[in-house]
């Protein structure tokens, strides 16, 4: 009793720096004022179905689409539902739960089942804390369950190198269930699991500790190896198999709808490449140290360390195979962080305890580099004043971890070597937080607008069988309750398949047209940043145009403009135009005569 009472009190002191970082997560959440967003409604209106009975279909009564690809969250709000929550505030309550899980797992796992000291595991779980997860938390997405479900499977495969062949063998066990649960959380979860699988394959293949040798005899990894290969069977293929079977007979189509419709003609989005190279460039400084530590190890530590850091170095740049334009609060790129900065701190803790020989001749050649760049991230953006703070900040992270890597490497200061080291971590740590901080302010928060307004004035038509055929798929569609088709096609089969024609649309024969360009007037490249997007919203100009439609409304602004259509022939056609276009407090630009 008093050997689990003590127990219990160390637990609860090793606990006890978790809360900063907590804290920080929900100060920062509390701090912004954020709506679901509006793509975050498609997933409302699936799961709204699918309590009603509708199955996974957009529109009540019509054939099953996924246009929803976010299946295990979509399940969890269907369950909020039927309990009579309110969607959008049990989404933001749900994800922002996520979040701290995912900062409490990166700390316990730490602290914990690494060994790291608290200075090290609290700094990383506060850098991901104050960073862009409460933006995608608040604006409704499943992202922070999607990123837990990672950070829970890196921690495995990190695990897989234990000196425990006990905790190994859990690992080994818990790693296929953690990918199962990946891949029906978001279909892309399918490929990061399968860049896992390569690397728990390389570390369960070369992991030698002296301990698993005289316990297992000479071939020290082949019963984890059979453990780990019968588990991937059984809680991974077979189940994942399964699921996709269903999935294709369920919806008629092998891949998602939404991949068809954002994968378009092209094999890869160029477009994404911006977003994505400034996502790595943005961690210069934890990279520096993964170089280094690459470049000092030992043949065992490279692979390690690189078979640790290649699935979340891969996996962002497999969004190039899509537009992002749904990539809001750069849900794509960001659940990979907490994995950088988990492999951060456990490799400081390693050059702390563990520092690495160099000689004089490289501690020059490293001083030179440190230099350079230095200078490379101070002056890059001195002709985008925009961007000085944050790069002079980098900068600064940089060169703190060059330090902190470089007096980890001499003898000569051994008594001040441990208190300086920590010393630049913090500096590194505070650093990387504020620039993870400052990307929330660069970032469009979703904020309920004139969309939603008009959404909910049409709703008394809902039961009337109108159609919208919109550009504006979330908060339209979802407030309206009115049947609708997406003209970009994320839950409509034949815009997917076979693009946005006349033809197609006089069989849908809406009742009303929305769509969103950046113009109060006619323009033929009104979305020039968009070609896609430009080319669809000519469509639906023109054919209302020439198919006896009213201009019932543009609202917004000239350069930012929502066009509302009304079919002449509608019966209630006056009283739909009436709605649209004498809302209270909305801009509007006045319709040509």
């Amino acid at each position: 009793m008093n050997t689990n009472t003590a127990h219990n009190r160390s637990l609860l002191r090793q606990m006890v720096p978790a809360l900063l970082p907590l804290a920080a997560l929900f100060l920062v959440a509390a701090s912004l004022d954020i709506d679901p967003a509006e793509d975050a409604h498609i997933m409302f209106r699936y799961a709204h179905n699918l309590a009603q009975r509708h199955g996974l279909a957009w529109n009540a009564g019509d054939a099953p689409v996924e246009g929803a690809t976010e299946f295990l969250w979509t399940l969890l709000l269907t369950g909020g539902i039927i309990m009579g929550l309110n969607v959008g505030a049990f989404a933001q309550g749900a994800a922002l739960l996520f979040a701290g899980l995912t900062v409490l797992s990166m700390y316990l796992a730490l602290r914990r089942l690494l060994g790291v000291r608290p200075l090290f595991a609290v700094g990383a779980a506060t850098v991901f804390a104050v960073g862009p997860v409460s933006v995608q938390a608040l604006s409704g997405f499943g992202t922070p369950l999607f990123t837990f479900l990672m950070v829970g499977s890196w921690i495995c495969l990190a695990l897989l190198t234990h000196r425990d062949h006990g905790i190994q063998d859990r690992a080994a066990r818990a790693l296929p269930v953690l990918w199962l649960l990946l891949g029906l959380s978001r279909p892309e979860g399918v490929f990061f699991s399968g860049l896992e699988f390569v690397s728990a394959l390389i570390l369960l293949r070369y992991t030698r500790t002296r301990e698993t040798e005289e316990s297992l005899g000479a071939n020290p990894r082949m019963s984890t190896v059979r453990v780990f290969l019968r588990y991937c069977l059984l809680f991974f293929a077979l189940p994942g198999l399964l699921y996709f079977l269903w999935r294709w007979q369920y919806f008629g189509w092998p891949l998602p709808n939404t991949f068809y419709a954002k994968h378009g003609d092209e094999l890869l989005h160029w477009s994404g490449y911006p977003v994505i190279r400034d996502f790595f460039w943005q961690w210069t400084a934890m990279f520096v140290l993964f170089f280094l530590v690459l470049l000092r190890s030992a043949k065992w530590e490279r692979l390690q360390v690189g078979a640790l850091l290649m699935p979340a170095v891969v996996f962002p740049w497999l969004y190039l195979f899509i537009e992002q334009m749904q990539n809001i609060g750069l849900r794509f790129q960001y659940p990979v962080l907490p994995l950088y900065l988990l492999l951060f701190a456990i490799l400081s803790e390693r050059l702390v305890s563990r520092p690495v020989a160099v000689s004089k001749k490289s501690f020059l050649v490293l001083l030179g580099v440190s230099y350079v760049i230095f200078l490379v991230a101070w002056t890059a953006p001195l002709f985008e004043a925009n961007r000085i703070k944050i790069d002079t900040s980098r900068a600064i992270a940089v060169s703190a971890v060059l330090a902190f890597f470089l007096i980890g490497s001499t003898d000569r200061i051994r008594r001040f070597r441990r208190p300086a080291q920590s010393f630049l971590y913090m500096i590194a740590i505070l650093v990387l937080a504020f620039d993870a901080h400052s990307v929330i302010g660069r970032m469009d928060h979703a904020v309920y607008d004139s969309r939603v307004q008009i959404g909910k004035a049409l709703r008394p038509f809902a039961d009337r069988g109108y159609t919208m055929l919109t550009t504006e798929t979330g908060w339209l569609p979802y407030f309206s309750g009115w049947r609708s088709v997406d003209a970009f096609g994320l839950y409509d089969v034949h815009v997917a398949h076979h693009g946005l024609d006349e033809g197609y649309m006089r069989e849908i024969d809406p009742e009303l047209i929305i769509f969103h360009v950046y113009s109060d007037r006619y323009s033929p490249d009104w979305v020039s940043n968009d070609p896609r997007w430009n080319e669809m919203t000519q469509k639906l100009f023109f054919f209302a145009d020439t198919s006896n439609y009213t201009l019932a409304a543009r609202v917004g602004w000239p350069h930012d403009c929502y066009w509302y259509y009304v079919k002449d022939s509608c019966p209630e056609a006056h009283r739909i135009i009436s709605v649209i276009a004498n809302q209270e407090g909305i801009h509007y630009t006045a319709p040509e005569e």
